[in-house]
C-alpha cells in the first residue's frame, strides 16, 4: 500500500507449535463450527467466508516439510509455486498464525472542533450561572399542557433535499400508510402521505425497513408498498384489497412473539470480524491448551476447571474453561446481531482474552514449581498448546470487530 493511502494493516503473528493434530480432527472441528454458525442463523456462504478468513492464514506442515492450508471446507498443499487442492498424508504440526486487523481508523478533525466548541460552550453556561446566582429562567410547562393553536395533521410529507446514496425504490400507495418505530409495536407513529417516495432499506416477514428523502426512516408494513414505476400517472396506486381487515395485526400475527427475535439482525459482511473472532474462541477451546510432549496425553479448555485461572494449586472439578469460553463466543456474537446489544461485545471479548492471559500464568507458575522439585523444567511456551493462542486470536478479533459500526 502506498504511504497516501493511509496507514496499513496490522498483522498480529502467532509461532508455532510441536503439537500434532491429524487433517480428520482439524475437518471435524470445523465442520462443528460451521453447524454452530448456521443454527445461528448466518448462510453458508456467509460461514464459509468468515471460516476462510479466520482459518486461511493458519500454516501447517507434515513430516515431509511440506506447508498445508485449510479454509474451513478443504485442505490446500503448497507445490512452491502455487496452493493447489488435496489430502494431508498424516499428522501435521502448526508452522504459524497469521491475523490481520485494520487500524483505528484516523481522528476526525471537524469533529474534533465541534467538540472544543461544545466544551467552551459549557464553560461559558458554568461562568454565566456563577456570575448571576439569582437568575430566574422561565417555566418549562408540562408536555401534557401544550395545546397547539391550530389543527395539526398528523401526516408526514417529510420534505427536504435527498440524502447521499438516497434511491426511490417504492411509493406510499394512495390510501397514505402507518409507521412505526420497530417491528411489532402496539403503538403507530407519524403516517405517510400518498405517493411520497421512499428507499426501501431490508425487510423482515412482512414487515419493511424504509426511509425518506431527508434521511428519516421507519418501519410500515411492506405488503402495501407500490414499486417505484408500477403505479399510475401520478407514480402509485391503490393497492388491492387483502382479505385481513387489519393489516397492522395481520402483520405482528406473522412475527415472533419475542422481542428480542424481532431485532435480530442477520449476520453480513459487515458483522465477519465478530463471527469469525467467536469461531476462533469457540474453536481454540477444543484444540490443545496443555501439551507436554513425548506422547503425552494433551489437555483441552474442557479438561480445565475455571478455578484453575486463580489457583493452580486446588483447580477443582467445577465450571470447566471451555463451557466458559464457548458461552462468551455465543454470547458476543448473538450481541453483535441484535439491536442494542452491539456494546456487549467488547466486554465479552475482553472475558475471553482474560481467561487466555490468565490461563498463561497460572500455567507459568506452575511450571516454576516444579522447577522447585528439580529435575529439567520446559519452557511455558513448551507447554501450552496452540488452543490458547486461537482463542487468545479469537478475542483479538472479537474486540476490533465489537468497536467497528
Amino acid at each position: 500500500m502506498n504511504p497516501s493511502q493511509g496507514p496499513t494493516s496490522e498483522r498480529v503473528e502467532f509461532p508455532g507449535t510441536d503439537e500434532r493434530i491429524t487433517p480428520e480432527q482439524w475437518q471435524h472441528q470445523t465442520e462443528e463450527i460451521r453447524a454452530m454458525l448456521v443454527a445461528d442463523g448466518m448462510s453458508e456462504a456467509d460461514v464459509a467466508e468468515d471460516l476462510r478468513i479466520a482459518f486461511g492464514e493458519i500454516t501447517f506442515v507434515d513430516d515431509s516439510h511440506i506447508s498445508w492450508r485449510h479454509d474451513g471446507g478443504v485442505w490446500w498443499r503448497w507445490t512452491s509455486s502455487a496452493w493447489e487442492q488435496s489430502t494431508p498424508p498424516g499428522g501435521l504440526r502448526v508452522d504459524r498464525a497469521v491475523f490481520e486487523l485494520d487500524p483505528e481508523p484516523d481522528s476526525d478533525p471537524e469533529l474534533e472542533q465541534l467538540l472544543a466548541g461544545a466544551e467552551g460552550l459549557a464553560g461559558d453556561y458554568e461562568r454565566f450561572i456563577a456570575e448571576h446566582p439569582d437568575a430566574t429562567w422561565p417555566e418549562v410547562p408540562d408536555e401534557h399542557e401544550l395545546v397547539p393553536s391550530d389543527p395539526v395533521d398528523d401526516t408526514r410529507r417529510l420534505p427536504g433535499a435527498a440524502p447521499p446514496g438516497f434511491r426511490a425504490t417504492h411509493v406510499v400507495p394512495a390510501a397514505g400508510m402507518s409507521t412505526w418505530a420497530e417491528p411489532g409495536d402496539a403503538q403507530p407513529g407519524p403516517s405517510l402521505d400518498p405517493g411520497l417516495n421512499v428507499q426501501q432499506l431490508e425487510t423482515w416477514g412482512d414487515w419493511a425497513h424504509i426511509t425518506c428523502d431527508n434521511g428519516w426512516t421507519a418501519w410500515v408494513d411492506g405488503r402495501d408498498l407500490v414499486p417505484s414505476g408500477a403505479g399510475t400517472d401520478h407514480g402509485w396506486s391503490v393497492p388491492a384489497p387483502r382479505s385481513t381487515a387489519a393489516p397492522v395485526a395481520s402483520v405482528a400475527s406473522a412475527q415472533p412473539t419475542s422481542q428480542a427475535g424481532q431485532r435480530f439482525v442477520t449476520p453480513s459482511k459487515s458483522t465477519w470480524a465478530v463471527s469469525a473472532g467467536a469461531a476462533a474462541l469457540g474453536l481454540g477451546a477444543f484444540l490443545p491448551w496443555y501439551d507436554l510432549g513425548a506422547g503425552a496425553p494433551t489437555v483441552s479448555a474442557f479438561d480445565g476447571a475455571i478455578k484453575y485461572l486463580v489457583d493452580y494449586e486446588n483447580p477443582g472439578t467445577g465450571l470447566r474453561i471451555g463451557l466458559v469460553l464457548l458461552l462468551v463466543a455465543g454470547g458476543a456474537f448473538v450481541a453483535r446481531h441484535m439491536r442494542g446489544w452491539e456494546r456487549a461485545v467488547r466486554p465479552l471479548a475482553i472475558v475471553g482474552i482474560a481467561i487466555c492471559g490468565l490461563f498463561v500464568v497460572q500455567t507459568q507458575r506452575a511450571v516454576s514449581a516444579s522447577g522447585d522439585l528439580g529435575g529439567e523444567v520446559p519452557g511455558v511456551l513448551d507447554v501450552i498448546g496452540f488452543g490458547v493462542w486461537t482463542s487468545l486470536a479469537g478475542g483479538a478479533l472479537l474486540a476490533w470487530g465489537g468497536s467497528q459500526k
